[in-house]
């Protein structure tokens, strides 16, 4: 009680003196510039923010696709997490609808959903499809995620990835809004296409709320000692929540 008595007298003292009032004062706003950048950085990396998001697109001769996107996930303690949930854009601007069949599901390694498995498994939240596309959720249905990091991963494919157009034959793809820390694309073309044959070969990442974005992503090609031929873009900076990542690129006839 005494202790208690003598912290209250020297606030009442500090108070009453306008130098020790001034430098108190001083103090808590040091404290609270200090501590701004840290809560700035808590409300800009919200819980569904990736800590990567990996991405292959593999183009088969007939203008399909085999894609496989590996998403790394932060699971914080106190909270119960059951993976994440991921939409495929159904439709893109100018394109036919994409016709998707999902074909395995892993959390850190393990498949929870093969549908053309003996005997099939599916353990997975169900898949719902809407007007938006494809809603995929990589949880298992009883597991909750430990803390910790984990490697959620779906494996897909896309039927006509490549589309004919009048003039040539034509792809596109892209996310909206999934946060990572990093975000990489490896796309193999068909088989005896290099990249030096791409026309019209776009990528960016758009801004939320804008209709263009900028050169965020870097560009590369790969192909010499590789037995694939495509490119690769990598982040130079991480994705923000709101941003989209589109791509596109046309093969003539």
């Amino acid at each position: 009680m005494l202790k208690k008595t003598i912290k209250l007298e020297a606030l009442v003292a500090a108070t009453e003196d306008p130098v020790k009032l001034w430098f108190a004062g001083g103090i808590v706003i040091l404290l609270l510039v200090i501590a701004m950048p840290m809560l700035s950085s808590f409300r800009e990396a919200p819980d569904r923010a990736l800590l990567a998001y990996n991405v292959l697109i593999h183009f088969e001769n007939d203008g399909s696709a085999v894609v496989r996107e590996d998403l790394l996930q932060l699971s914080p303690s106190g909270r119960k997490k059951r993976g994440y949930c991921r939409l495929l854009i159904g439709q893109f601007p100018g394109y036919q609808p994409l016709k998707y069949q999902i074909e395995t599901i892993f959390i850190d390694g393990e498949p929870i959903y093969k549908p053309l498995a003996t005997p099939p498994i599916d353990r997975i939240v169900p898949i719902e499809e809407g007007a938006s596309g494809l809603r995929v959720c990589l949880a298992d249905r009883e597991v909750v995620l430990p803390e910790g990091q984990h490697w959620l991963a779906v494996r897909y494919y896309i039927e006509n990835m490549l589309q004919e157009n009048t003039n040539d034959n034509a792809f596109t793809w892209g996310f909206d809004s999934i946060p990572a820390a990093s975000f990489s694309l490896r796309v193999e073309l068909p088989t005896g296409v290099k990249p030096s044959m791409l026309r019209d070969l776009q990528y960016e990442v758009i801004p939320k709320d804008l209709l263009s974005g900028k050169n965020k992503l870097e560009y590369k090609e790969f192909g010499q000692n590789d037995p694939n031929s495509g490119f690769t873009l990598q982040t130079a900076e991480p994705i923000l929540e709101g941003e989209k990542v589109r791509i596109s690129a046309a093969l003539a006839h």
